[in-house]
């Protein structure tokens, strides 16, 4: 799960560097294999691993200590031993219950704009968190709390070391109970989550995204969101897609799940730009699985529709011609793409 967070999170940075990215945040009691988890992340990635312990850090440790700088007159703050500002690392912040409210404010805000002191973490660093069960009220009602759980994404740990001994002593621990534990949920989701949840679904899907968010959102909320980015399409597809005839950058706002999933009324209402721009970006954007399910979809919308209606017409009064020339031109630059991907594999 962590693996697929930071490769979203990733997705997501390069579609929109101004969108904040979800901190994941190991949850679960001591030996749960936490550390161990964020551990082989760093190896695997071939990066250093910096752990912070912050139940044993002032808060100065962990954001820099003040300097007298006798030249200028002035005092600086210095940026603490642990950051590296030329070199990524992943850093796990680990017990991160055990810190104080005040010193909360200090990670919220290095959580939030992914630098310290004005000074950004290199790029490719990844920021992780660690931190046993706490009574949720002790996050959830403090504006503090709520704002540091607003930016975290909690990845839950049920006695994860059981599977470790069995696996390396071939011993059967099944008998020992599964912790029930409460993350901290906030009673609806705001904003920031909101986008956060819809950027995943551009990037990754609807399936993938309620997967990723089901301990940030309530799940509730989240077949609320779904259910509103379906009726987007499903109102009134034939005047909603004339509308994207007209200002194609709303198609920014979709991912190719729901373009997939409405490729036959897009050809039914698109125009030849729509279509072009569309169906090239489902080739882009999608695996070929995706784009086998976008033809069978647009096979299985054409063979219901003909029949009814007798044939489709271009919208917009397109000719064929007219309509064959802009979708050539479209997919030549998508089949040079392909090609140049294909000798870069």
């Amino acid at each position: 799960m962590l693996e697929k967070i930071i490769e979203v999170n990733q997705k997501i940075s390069e579609l929109n560097p101004e969108v904040q990215t979800m901190v994941p945040c190991f949850y679960g009691t001591s030996g749960t294999g936490k550390t161990t988890r964020v551990r082989n992340l760093a190896k695997k990635l071939n990066l250093k691993l910096e752990t912070i312990l912050l139940h044993s850090m002032l808060s100065e440790e962990v954001c820099g200590l003040p300097r007298y700088n006798q030249k200028t007159g002035k005092t600086v703050w210095t940026l603490p031993e642990w950051f590296d500002p030329k070199n990524p690392k992943v850093y796990l912040f680990d017990e991160l219950d055990k810190v104080k409210e005040d010193e909360l404010g200090l990670l919220l805000t290095m959580f939030a704009s992914k630098e310290i002191r004005n000074i950004p973490f290199p790029k490719g660093s990844i920021i992780v968190c660690a931190m046993q069960p706490i009574l949720p009220e002790v996050w959830t009602e403090t504006e503090t709390g709520q704002a540091l759980i607003s930016r975290l994404l909690f990845i839950p740990i049920n006695n994860g070391i059981y599977t470790y001994l069995e696996n390396k002593y071939r011993i059967d621990l099944n008998f020992f109970p599964v912790n029930d534990i409460k993350i901290p949920v906030l009673p609806y989701p705001n904003p920031r989550q909101v986008e956060y949840y819809l950027n995943v679904v551009k990037v990754a899907g609807v399936e993938e995204a309620e997967n990723i968010c089901r301990y940030m959102i309530d799940e509730k909320f989240i077949k609320a969101i779904n259910e509103s980015l379906n009726n987007t399409f499903a109102v009134n597809k034939e005047k909603f897609i004339k509308k994207l005839n007209k200002d194609m950058k709303k198609l920014d706002n979709f991912n190719i799940y729901q373009l997939i999933d409405n490729i036959g009324e897009i050809w039914h209402y698109g125009n030849s730009e729509l279509i072009s721009e569309v169906t090239a970006r489902i080739i882009l954007e999608g695996t070929f699985d995706e784009y086998e399910k976008m033809v069978s979809n647009l096979y299985n919308y054409f063979d219901k529709i003909v029949p009814e209606n007798g044939s489709i017409e271009i919208a917009d009064g397109d000719s064929e011609d007219k309509f064959c020339e802009i979708f050539e031109k479209r997919m030549k630059p998508v089949a040079e793409t392909l090609k140049q991907r294909e000798k870069n594999d």
